[in-house]
């Protein structure tokens, strides 16, 4: 029963629950769209929350503390809470004075979604061992492959336009944040060649993927890394490096568009 000695069980649970949170979201996508793998009868991500729910539960069960841990959270994590519970409070508010009065509920039911797979996300985070480099490098080389082999017009990969079924496809930025996360993971590599390869594949996959925001939160992502790693004198070199690697992929993507 090592599984679940002490907050290994955690552990395990948040590692098992980041991958079928974005690299599992990734290829479950890709598999319905070609019709691989059948359609979730509840959709991905309501079965993905009751199963990391459920694995929790397994570990109160053996003793092991929930996901929440009061002593690992600093002034940061009390940050995100109020952001939440302001969320949720103005939102309420909202809803019961029926504003905007046409979808109000829409827009609740929205941000209280939002909300939980915000607090999901911080309970994972929070108790996330460090991943295995070698195996997340492979998953970003097998959705590298996804990618390339799959881009339509304009060489751009979406999926969900080609898919005879695109309300069960996830959407680009869905697509997205699965390779930006995998390449986040990635930037903690203390192999360089593993380190620089997820940059660039992870950098022409996000081109490719139209994902705007996505390419732009993975560019400060990896800053913030370069400054932590090597300091700012070599992070406006990597920076520059960085900015010509990408307007030579915008380039080579508009040759190929001719």
């Amino acid at each position: 029963m090592k599984f679940f000695a002490g907050n290994k069980v955690l552990q395990n649970i948040s590692g098992f629950a980041f991958f079928l949170f974005f690299p599992g979201l990734f290829f479950y996508g890709y598999l319905v769209s070609k019709s691989i793998l059948p359609v979730f009868y509840l959709g991905y991500y309501p079965v993905l929350v009751l199963t990391v729910f459920a694995l929790s539960i397994i570990s109160l069960f053996f003793k092991s503390r929930f996901f929440l841990s009061i002593n690992r959270i600093d002034i940061y994590g009390y940050v995100f809470v109020i952001m939440q519970l302001s969320m949720v409070i103005i939102s309420s508010l909202y809803y019961i004075f029926e504003i905007p009065y046409s979808y109000h509920s829409d827009i609740y039911i929205w941000i209280i979604s939002g909300v939980v797979i915000n607090i999901m996300m911080f309970l994972i985070g929070l108790n996330l061992s460090e991943p295995n480099q070698y195996l997340y490098w492979f998953v970003l080389l097998v959705m590298s492959i996804v990618v390339f082999f799959n881009l339509g017009d304009n060489n751009v990969f979406y999926l969900k336009l080609d898919s005879g079924n695109p309300d069960d496809i996830p959407s680009y930025q869905g697509f997205g944040r699965s390779i930006m996360m995998v390449g986040i993971v990635l930037l903690m590599s203390n192999n360089r060649y593993i380190l620089i390869s997820s940059v660039m594949l992870t950098f022409s996959m996000l081109i490719a993927n139209g994902s705007r925001s996505e390419l732009l939160f993975y560019i400060l992502g990896v800053m913030f890394f370069l400054s932590v790693k090597v300091g700012w004198r070599y992070l406006i070199l990597c920076t520059i490096g960085c900015f010509l690697f990408f307007v030579f992929c915008f380039v080579f993507n508009g040759f190929l568009s001719l």
